[in-house]
C-alpha cells in the first residue's frame, strides 16, 4: 500500500511520511490489522475490525534498511529474550534493546506508539523523536 493511501485509512500522517533522515528512503508500507484494542476511549486509532498499524521498511543510502512500526498507545511491545533498558530521552521515556550492531526502540508519540527496529546509533533516533 502507498503511504499517502495507509494515511487515508488511518486518519493521519504517518511518522514515516514526515520525518526519514535526509538520504533515507521509504521502500515499502504495509497496513496491518491487529486483533485486540485496549485503548481508552477516544485514543484509539482502530478500525472497526481491530487496530490498525503500519509498518515501514526505510532504507538508507548504503542500502540497509530499518523498519518503523506505528500502532495504537496501547499495543504493548515485546523484544523477545533481549534485555530492555527504560531510557529518558527529553520528555519521553523510551524502551530500548540492542542485538549485535542495531538498536531497538519503543517511545509513545504524540498520537501512536511508535517502534523503530534495526537503528544503527542514537543519531537517527534522534531524527525520529525529535519529529515526534
Amino acid at each position: 500500500m502507498s503511504i499517502d493511501n495507509a494515511e487515508k485509512v488511518l486518519g493521519f500522517q504517518p511518522h514515516a511520511k514526515k520525518s526519514l533522515p535526509i538520504g533515507v528512503q521509504l521502500i515499502s508500507t504495509r497496513l496491518l490489522t491487529l486483533p485486540e484494542c485496549n485503548c481508552a476511549e477516544g485514543e484509539c486509532l482502530c478500525g472497526p475490525k481491530g487496530c490498525n498499524c503500519v509498518a515501514c521498511l526505510c532504507q538508507r543510502p548504503d542500502g540497509s534498511t530499518y523498519m518503523l512500526v506505528e500502532k495504537c498507545k496501547s499495543q504493548k511491545v515485546s523484544f523477545g529474550d533481549l534485555p530492555v533498558q527504560l531510557v529518558r530521552h527529553g520528555d519521553k521515556t523510551l524502551q530500548v534493546a540492542k542485538s549485535g550492531d542495531g538498536i531497538a526502540v519503543s517511545w509513545e508519540g504524540s498520537q501512536s506508539r511508535m517502534t523503530a527496529i534495526g537503528l544503527r546509533d542514537a543519531s537517527e533516533l534522534d531524527v525520529l523523536l525529535a519529529a515526534n
